[in-house]
């Protein structure tokens, strides 16, 4: 029985050594995210530090809390935990995406638009790059920067013609039409994606009357109520952690 036992922990002892530190990190970080939800900002930060210690190189804890501070409004700080989990070995996809929704906040279109193709073929290695959401936010990234405008086109019509006419994706559609001057198909678009998600048509401006904010760059986006969250690559870890394989 004792030769068993030996036998046991020869096997599983390395095994134990490598994954228990990062449950532990885990735990931490689900206690983080309850003192987060109630409010418990300091206290949230002092449990992903005692997570750290056990596993620092876990990106996902630095990602929590970059997700943190990106909802805070708070897109620099967040870059800098994005830092921090890219040199802790982050996984590509959702850090890449964490840190476009910042530049996206911060006004950094071509930063923003080469995550997104980075995010992009990342998904097309795992096998998710002909999927609506993956072309669908690439042509807004595109879009947002107002370059590749014809390539952007290309990908929206894909995005809709595996996924039909849905309000984000018309909503971006129309959004290309309007940074190509095709102003009276941008409307056409628009409306249908407002009908789409209840807004009354009669409360719609025409695209070429929209004005951006006054702090915003000459070219600067513009917005529709059906700017989803679709388009985002980012997946905000605040809610329950998920578990380690």
């Amino acid at each position: 029985m004792l030769a068993v036992g030996l036998v046991a922990l020869l096997v599983l002892g390395p095994v134990l050594y490598k994954h228990t530190p990062r449950e532990i990190a885990r735990w931490h970080q689900a206690i983080a995210v309850e003192q987060f939800q109630r409010g418990r900002e300091d206290d949230a930060l002092r449990s992903i530090e005692k997570g750290l210690r056990w596993a620092p190189d876990d990106s996902r804890l630095y990602l929590q809390v970059a997700a943190w501070r990106r909802l805070a409004g708070r897109h620099e700080e967040a870059l800098e935990w994005c830092a921090r989990a890219r040199a802790s070995g982050g996984r590509a996809a959702e850090l890449i995406g964490e840190e476009a929704d910042n530049l996206w906040s911060l006004k950094r279109w071509d930063e923003a638009l080469d995550r997104w193709k980075r995010f992009a073929a990342e998904a097309e290695e795992d096998g998710l790059g002909s999927s609506a959401f993956v072309q669908n936010g690439l042509a807004y990234a595109r879009a947002l920067a107002n370059t590749e405008l014809d390539e952007a086109l290309r990908e929206v019509e894909a995005a809709l013609a595996v996924q039909g006419p849905v309000a984000p994706i018309l909503d971006t559609r129309g959004f290309i039409h309007y940074r190509r001057g095709n102003l009276e198909a941008a409307r056409r678009d628009l409306d249908q994606a407002l009908a789409l998600v209840g807004v009354p048509l009669s409360g719609a401006k025409e695209p070429d009357s929209q004005s951006p904010p006054a702090d915003a760059p000459a070219d600067a986006p513009v917005k529709s109520p059906a700017d989803a969250p679709v388009k985002s690559p980012a997946k905000s870890p605040v809610g329950t952690p998920e578990k380690s394989p």
